[in-house]
């Protein structure tokens, strides 16, 4: 090589090292970057994960509290109840009682439980008489209690049913909002009043809160309704409270539902919540940096390693896959080879020994097998060579306007040949309800196809369907037009394909499992696929061992 030569030559090998620089700088440049995102990212996930999980703590901390005010509020009001239904139980076993010893009786209750306004009797003309403790209760002395709607409707439940019952939240005489507990008496099957236990809702609801917040539950907000009617609330909530720390619950105010709403207080998240999330993210961040820096630092031998090991593995498998191919090849051109080779020589040497002493149907017989066996090795050679112009991309659609009645006539006539029998059936139809396209009465009318991308596609198809048929059984081409498409439809009764080798019937030299010794190469479906490729078409194949096959091309025409 001259001067000038070896200059062009250095000149391209410096050209090509560059740009590999510049992709080895550019590949420096994003992999520090993406490690950097990526453990942000993480981080950034681990933080929400921590979040979640200190949102989910609180969440059951508030429902839980939610759980345990709700039981000791229906146990208190439980406790105060019995105590007026035991109350009322002496008085219907024994009698009225003595004033004193009632009053008595009850105000050992009003001081035991500490949630009664107060507890009185109203006699059978619903008339308060008994007042315990009347200081703070004067109002309700002689108070009739027909005379309010709420009252008169929960009095004569209670008589009706001779059981307990509970007023709704109601505006108390003496001021302020409670609920009232009626227990009807009666002695000796007479009506003899009314037992009544009147409740303070804040009092009621302030004992059990407070109690439980010294039992060191914590510090919430709690609010109960009555319906839409806010009737107590304790504490107010945290502000910008996170939606699933307000837990809202029903519970059983002796036969009145009310809902009770239980949310954390400001003091209470400040004693909750950790910092530990925030640290998390921002450990996070300092170390996704510092492993980008890292990365950067050692990535320039890193590259150059895997580069070369890739670069390696590449040769290696190429090499592999190349060998596999000679060898596949090799084999499969080599028995197709024989056979053909076989009979044309065994031919030739019988004519050649005996050709005088031959009838002429004899030699003829001889001629024609020499013949059939030289097209089968063109056959052979054709689609080798096709395959390989395609694979190049030096096959090309060239359409033109084509008798398809004669090309698929003369088509059949060939494969028929062949076989030396008559197996090919065909039909024709068209797409029902169109127009524009031929009737069964004018197929030979002329589409623009490649006629030498039809013939490779039916000769292929019909010649594996009656290969791989039995004699008996014929072979079926159906040719459909339908609107801006023809089908090609070939059935046979023969093997059929075994589902594992479906999706590899398209590689070439690949065979199935269940071919035996049926002579073959394995390029026809190749084939067959590249020229349907060609024409913008699709195939479907649908086959099942031992009941034969049927494989649809769909062609485009215009």
């Amino acid at each position: 090589m001259g001067p000038r030569g070896m200059g062009s030559q250095l000149g391209l090998n410096r050209s090509c090292s560059l740009k590999q620089k510049n992709a080895a700088r550019r590949l420096h440049q994003k992999v520090p970057w993406a490690i950097l995102l990526t453990v942000s990212a993480a981080s950034l996930l681990l933080w929400q994960i921590l979040r979640a999980h200190q949102v989910e703590n609180i969440r059951l901390q508030v429902q839980q509290e939610k759980v345990n005010l709700s039981y000791a509020i229906e146990q208190e009001m439980k406790g105060a109840i019995f105590a007026l239904e035991r109350m009322t139980n002496r008085w219907e076993q024994s009698g009225k009682p003595e004033r004193s010893r009632w009053e008595s009786d009850a105000a050992l209750y009003v001081k035991h439980y500490g949630t009664f306004q107060a507890i009185a009797w109203a006699d059978p003309d619903f008339r308060i008489q008994w007042v315990v403790p009347l200081l703070g209760n004067e109002a309700s002395q002689g108070f009739n209690l027909l005379s309010e709607s709420h009252r008169r409707a929960t009095i004569e439940k209670a008589i009706a049913q001779h059981q307990t019952a509970v007023t709704p939240t109601i505006p108390l005489i003496q001021g302020g909002q409670g609920f009232l507990v009626y227990m009807p008496v009666f002695h000796q099957k007479r009506f003899a009043g009314v037992i009544i236990g009147a409740f303070r809702i804040r009092a009621l609801l302030d004992k059990v809160v407070k109690g439980l917040e010294q039992q060191g539950s914590g510090e919430y907000a709690v609010q109960l309704y009555d319906g839409p009617h806010q009737i107590y609330y304790y504490r107010q909530p945290a502000p910008k409270l996170h939606p699933s720390w307000s837990q809202v619950g029903q519970l059983n105010g002796g036969g009145v539902f009310w809902h009770l709403k239980v949310a954390p207080s400001q003091q209470l998240l400040a004693a909750t919540y950790s910092p530990i999330a925030e640290f998390v993210l921002g450990v996070g961040l300092v170390l996704g940096l510092l492993l980008a820096i890292i990365a950067h630092l050692g990535l320039i031998t890193y590259e150059q390693n895997q580069k070369t090991a890739a670069e390696i593995a590449r040769s290696l498998a190429a090499e592999k896959q190349l060998n596999a191919f000679k060898s596949q090849f090799i084999t499969s051109a080599s028995h197709e080879f024989r056979t053909p080779l076989a009979i044309i020589s065994s031919s030739t040497g019988i004519l050649e020994d005996y050709y005088d002493r031959l009838e002429t149907a004899k030699r003829q017989k001889h001629l024609q097998r020499i013949q059939h066996s030289v097209r089968h090795l063109e056959q052979i050679l054709e689609d080798v060579l096709m395959i390989e112009q395609i694979e190049k991309g030096k096959l090309k659609f060239t359409p033109s306007q084509v008798d398809l009645e004669q090309v698929y006539r003369s088509i059949i006539k060939e494969v028929e040949q062949d076989i030396a029998q008559s197996l090919i059936v065909v039909t024709l139809s068209t797409h029902p309800g169109t127009d524009g396209f031929p009737s069964q009465s004018s197929v030979a009318s002329f589409i623009a196809l490649d006629e030498q991308l039809v013939r490779q596609i039916l000769i292929n198809l019909l010649s594996n369907a009656v290969k791989y048929s039995s004699a008996e059984n014929p072979v079926f081409l159906n040719i459909c037009y339908q609107p801006q498409t023809l089908v090609f439809e070939i059935k046979d009764q023969g093997i059929g394909i075994p589902e594992e080798d479906l999706k590899q019937i398209f590689t070439p030299f690949y065979r199935g499992s269940n071919v035996g010794k049926i002579p073959g190469t394995g390029l026809g479906l190749t084939l067959v696929n590249q020229c349907v490729k060609l024409h913008g078409g699709t195939i479907a194949v649908n086959s099942r061992p031992g009941s034969g096959t049927c494989v649809a091309v769909c062609i485009p025409i215009y």
